[in-house]
Protein backbone atom coordinates (compact mmCIF):
# COMPACT_ATOMS: atom_id res chain seq x y z
CA UNK A 1 0.00 0.00 0.00
CA UNK A 2 1.49 3.28 -1.08
CA UNK A 3 0.13 5.73 1.39
CA UNK A 4 0.36 6.64 4.95
CA UNK A 5 -2.04 4.59 7.34
CA UNK A 6 -2.86 3.07 10.80
CA UNK A 7 -4.73 -0.18 11.39
CA UNK A 8 -5.89 -0.22 7.58
CA UNK A 9 -7.07 3.27 7.42
CA UNK A 10 -5.33 6.15 5.90
CA UNK A 11 -4.17 8.83 7.47
CA UNK A 12 -1.74 12.30 7.94
CA UNK A 13 1.40 11.52 9.63
CA UNK A 14 2.15 8.46 11.17
CA UNK A 15 3.45 5.90 8.40
CA UNK A 16 2.56 2.73 9.65
CA UNK A 17 1.48 1.48 12.86
CA UNK A 18 0.77 -2.36 13.94
CA UNK A 19 -0.90 -2.45 17.63
CA UNK A 20 0.39 -6.17 18.29
CA UNK A 21 1.73 -9.49 16.90
CA UNK A 22 4.56 -9.79 15.07
CA UNK A 23 5.65 -8.41 11.61
CA UNK A 24 7.09 -10.72 8.99
CA UNK A 25 9.09 -9.34 5.74
CA UNK A 26 9.52 -12.34 3.27
CA UNK A 27 8.68 -15.03 5.84
CA UNK A 28 5.03 -15.59 7.14
CA UNK A 29 6.09 -17.02 10.00
CA UNK A 30 7.84 -14.42 12.20
CA UNK A 31 9.12 -14.84 15.51
CA UNK A 32 9.85 -11.64 16.84
CA UNK A 33 8.37 -8.48 16.95
CA UNK A 34 9.78 -7.52 13.09
CA UNK A 35 11.36 -10.41 11.39
CA UNK A 36 13.37 -9.80 8.19
CA UNK A 37 14.34 -13.00 5.79
CA UNK A 38 16.07 -12.92 2.72
CA UNK A 39 17.56 -15.71 0.77
CA UNK A 40 21.11 -14.62 -0.86
CA UNK A 41 20.39 -10.72 -0.98
CA UNK A 42 22.93 -8.42 0.55
CA UNK A 43 22.18 -6.92 2.98
CA UNK A 44 19.11 -7.62 4.50
CA UNK A 45 18.45 -4.58 6.37
CA UNK A 46 19.56 -1.48 4.64
CA UNK A 47 19.41 2.63 6.36
CA UNK A 48 19.86 5.86 4.42
CA UNK A 49 19.91 8.94 6.50
CA UNK A 50 20.02 12.28 4.37
CA UNK A 51 20.28 14.93 6.59
CA UNK A 52 22.13 19.02 6.13
CA UNK A 53 23.50 19.13 9.07
CA UNK A 54 26.20 17.03 10.96
CA UNK A 55 23.86 14.44 12.39
CA UNK A 56 23.57 10.76 11.64
CA UNK A 57 21.46 7.76 11.44
CA UNK A 58 21.72 4.63 14.32
CA UNK A 59 19.62 1.76 15.59
CA UNK A 60 18.43 2.84 18.97
CA UNK A 61 17.82 0.10 21.87
CA UNK A 62 16.19 1.04 25.06
CA UNK A 63 15.06 -0.51 27.82
CA UNK A 64 13.00 0.47 31.07
CA UNK A 65 12.51 -1.36 34.35
CA UNK A 66 13.57 -5.02 35.60
CA UNK A 67 10.81 -7.08 35.20
CA UNK A 68 8.01 -7.09 32.58
CA UNK A 69 5.90 -4.23 32.15
CA UNK A 70 7.87 -2.52 35.42
CA UNK A 71 9.21 1.09 34.98
CA UNK A 72 12.07 1.46 37.43
CA UNK A 73 15.08 2.34 36.53
CA UNK A 74 17.74 0.31 35.39
CA UNK A 75 19.87 -1.70 38.27
CA UNK A 76 23.32 -1.87 38.06
CA UNK A 77 24.99 -5.05 36.42
CA UNK A 78 21.44 -5.30 33.95
CA UNK A 79 21.84 -6.09 30.37
CA UNK A 80 20.69 -3.46 28.48
CA UNK A 81 20.60 -4.51 24.54
CA UNK A 82 22.90 -6.97 22.69
CA UNK A 83 23.79 -8.04 19.18
CA UNK A 84 24.41 -11.35 18.17
CA UNK A 85 26.25 -13.45 15.46
CA UNK A 86 23.87 -16.58 14.61
CA UNK A 87 25.36 -19.98 12.04
CA UNK A 88 23.33 -22.71 11.18
CA UNK A 89 25.34 -25.78 12.24
CA UNK A 90 23.17 -28.60 10.04
CA UNK A 91 20.34 -28.89 12.74
CA UNK A 92 19.88 -25.38 14.32
CA UNK A 93 21.36 -21.71 14.70
CA UNK A 94 24.08 -21.36 17.00
CA UNK A 95 25.20 -18.83 18.55
CA UNK A 96 29.11 -17.69 17.48
CA UNK A 97 29.44 -14.37 19.06
CA UNK A 98 27.53 -11.14 20.59
CA UNK A 99 28.20 -7.57 21.92
CA UNK A 100 26.22 -6.47 25.04
CA UNK A 101 25.54 -3.41 26.25
CA UNK A 102 24.86 -3.13 29.94
CA UNK A 103 24.76 -0.91 32.84
CA UNK A 104 27.84 -0.53 35.55
CA UNK A 105 25.62 1.27 38.11
CA UNK A 106 22.17 1.66 38.74
CA UNK A 107 20.41 4.48 37.05
CA UNK A 108 19.30 8.00 37.72
CA UNK A 109 18.93 10.90 36.24
CA UNK A 110 22.61 12.24 36.77
CA UNK A 111 24.14 8.38 36.12
CA UNK A 112 23.90 6.44 33.19
CA UNK A 113 27.40 4.58 33.28
CA UNK A 114 27.63 1.51 31.06
CA UNK A 115 29.64 -1.17 29.50
CA UNK A 116 30.15 -3.10 26.49
CA UNK A 117 31.22 -6.68 26.30
CA UNK A 118 32.71 -8.46 23.07
CA UNK A 119 32.13 -12.03 23.24
CA UNK A 120 32.79 -15.16 21.15
CA UNK A 121 32.46 -19.20 21.47
CA UNK A 122 35.18 -21.07 22.17
CA UNK A 123 35.79 -23.52 18.87
CA UNK A 124 34.93 -26.94 19.53
CA UNK A 125 32.56 -26.00 22.38
CA UNK A 126 29.16 -24.12 22.94
CA UNK A 127 30.88 -22.15 26.06
CA UNK A 128 30.72 -18.41 25.49
CA UNK A 129 32.81 -15.52 27.30
CA UNK A 130 33.36 -12.12 27.17
CA UNK A 131 36.84 -11.67 25.26
CA UNK A 132 37.06 -8.19 25.74
CA UNK A 133 35.37 -5.78 27.66
CA UNK A 134 35.34 -1.58 27.61
CA UNK A 135 34.15 0.50 31.05
CA UNK A 136 32.41 3.27 31.31
CA UNK A 137 35.34 4.77 32.67
CA UNK A 138 37.24 4.01 29.01
CA UNK A 139 39.46 1.05 30.54
CA UNK A 140 39.96 -1.76 27.75
CA UNK A 141 40.41 -5.38 29.27
CA UNK A 142 41.30 -8.09 27.41
CA UNK A 143 40.75 -11.88 28.66
CA UNK A 144 39.27 -9.44 31.83
CA UNK A 145 36.14 -8.40 32.95
CA UNK A 146 37.67 -5.82 35.51
CA UNK A 147 40.41 -3.93 33.98
CA UNK A 148 42.67 -2.06 36.75
CA UNK A 149 44.48 0.25 34.29
CA UNK A 150 43.21 2.16 31.13
CA UNK A 151 44.47 -1.52 29.22
CA UNK A 152 45.04 -4.81 30.85
CA UNK A 153 45.28 -8.27 29.52
CA UNK A 154 45.45 -11.37 30.86
CA UNK A 155 47.91 -13.34 29.04
CA UNK A 156 50.88 -12.52 26.83
CA UNK A 157 51.07 -9.25 24.40
CA UNK A 158 53.07 -9.66 20.92
CA UNK A 159 53.94 -6.44 19.00
CA UNK A 160 55.28 -6.03 15.66
CA UNK A 161 56.31 -2.60 16.40
CA UNK A 162 57.56 -0.75 19.29
CA UNK A 163 56.54 -0.62 22.88
CA UNK A 164 56.26 3.06 24.10
CA UNK A 165 56.03 4.34 27.18
CA UNK A 166 55.80 8.16 27.88
CA UNK A 167 54.88 10.13 30.92
CA UNK A 168 54.68 13.58 30.27
CA UNK A 169 55.76 15.67 33.49
CA UNK A 170 57.40 12.45 35.32
CA UNK A 171 59.56 9.14 33.75
CA UNK A 172 59.16 7.14 31.41
CA UNK A 173 58.91 3.42 32.77
CA UNK A 174 58.44 -0.38 31.86
CA UNK A 175 57.62 -2.60 35.06
CA UNK A 176 58.07 -6.41 35.32
CA UNK A 177 56.13 -8.06 38.06
CA UNK A 178 56.68 -11.57 39.74
CA UNK A 179 56.18 -12.87 43.05
CA UNK A 180 56.54 -10.40 45.51
CA UNK A 181 58.85 -8.00 43.43
CA UNK A 182 58.78 -5.33 41.18
CA UNK A 183 61.07 -3.88 38.88
CA UNK A 184 60.89 -1.64 36.17
CA UNK A 185 63.41 0.38 33.91
CA UNK A 186 63.43 4.23 34.36
CA UNK A 187 64.50 6.86 32.03
CA UNK A 188 64.33 10.35 33.51
CA UNK A 189 65.94 12.45 30.55
CA UNK A 190 68.79 12.30 31.28
CA UNK A 191 69.59 8.31 32.74
CA UNK A 192 68.38 4.90 32.28
CA UNK A 193 68.07 3.20 35.30
CA UNK A 194 67.11 -0.83 36.70
CA UNK A 195 65.12 0.24 39.69
CA UNK A 196 63.71 -1.74 42.30
CA UNK A 197 60.53 -2.24 44.77
CA UNK A 198 60.12 -3.24 47.94
CA UNK A 199 58.86 -6.99 49.27
CA UNK A 200 55.34 -6.46 48.78
CA UNK A 201 54.83 -3.37 46.75
CA UNK A 202 55.41 -4.86 43.49
CA UNK A 203 52.77 -2.23 41.87
CA UNK A 204 54.30 0.58 43.96
CA UNK A 205 57.39 3.16 43.96
CA UNK A 206 60.74 2.34 43.65
CA UNK A 207 63.20 1.70 46.76
CA UNK A 208 66.46 3.26 47.12
CA UNK A 209 68.28 -0.01 45.16
CA UNK A 210 70.07 1.11 41.84
CA UNK A 211 71.85 -1.73 40.35
CA UNK A 212 72.43 -0.72 36.73
CA UNK A 213 72.39 2.71 35.47
CA UNK A 214 72.88 4.18 31.63
CA UNK A 215 73.75 7.63 31.26
CA UNK A 216 71.55 8.84 28.26
CA UNK A 217 73.73 11.47 26.34
CA UNK A 218 77.78 9.35 26.89
CA UNK A 219 76.48 5.64 27.02
CA UNK A 220 78.20 5.37 30.07
CA UNK A 221 77.28 2.68 31.85
CA UNK A 222 77.26 2.65 36.39
CA UNK A 223 76.80 -0.15 38.92
CA UNK A 224 75.16 -0.22 42.31
CA UNK A 225 73.91 3.19 42.35
CA UNK A 226 71.73 5.07 45.86
CA UNK A 227 71.37 2.22 47.89
CA UNK A 228 73.54 0.07 46.23
CA UNK A 229 76.43 2.36 46.62
CA UNK A 230 79.62 0.73 48.35
CA UNK A 231 78.46 -2.80 47.48
CA UNK A 232 80.72 -5.24 45.48
CA UNK A 233 79.95 -6.40 41.71
CA UNK A 234 79.79 -9.52 41.28
CA UNK A 235 80.04 -11.35 37.45
CA UNK A 236 78.49 -14.89 37.97
CA UNK A 237 77.54 -14.40 42.02
CA UNK A 238 75.12 -12.37 43.99
CA UNK A 239 77.24 -12.54 46.69
CA UNK A 240 80.76 -11.24 45.76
Amino acid sequence: YAGDFTGGTRVDGTKLTIPQGNVGIGTTTPYAPLHVYSAGSFPNIFQEYVSATNSSGGLIVQKKGNSLGASNAIANGSEIGYHSFYGWDGSAYGRAAYILASAEEAFTTSGHGGRLSFCTTSPGTLNEGARMVITGAGSVGIGTTTPASQLEVAGSVRAAGELISTQIGAYGNVRMIAGNYGAFWRNDSSSTYLLMTNSGDQFGTWNSLRPFGVNDSTGAIGLAFGGNSGENVGIGTFSP
